[in-house]
């Protein structure tokens, strides 16, 4: 069985043969895709009309929720108290 990259790689590669060919061609195409990649008929024909884009992935940075006054003293406490999780820190912390 290909790889997921390998797949794509084919996806790219076949598309604008696909979108060019006549019915007889397209229909070739499509069977030869569907061997090589072991996709189902129905869902080969979506990626070959509608291929996607491919979204970019837009990394966002979290707002800290402590100041970094307080941030390194709680770091040092919960490594302190072996990483347990918030819930379970707080009691040590006399909150």
């Amino acid at each position: 069985m290909m790889s997921v990259k390998a797949r794509r790689e084919l996806l790219v590669a076949v598309v604008p043969r696909y979108g060019q060919a006549g019915a007889l061609d397209k229909e070739r195409i499509l069977n030869e895709f569907v061997l090589n990649t072991g996709y189902h008929r129905k869902y080969a024909i979506r990626l070959l009309n509608h291929p996607s884009q491919g979204r970019a992935k837009v990394k966002r940075q979290r707002k800290s929720k402590y100041p970094a006054t307080i941030r390194y003293p709680l770091l040092v406490l919960w490594q302190a108290a072996n990483c347990i999780c918030g819930k379970r820190l707080a009691p040590f912390l006399g909150s």
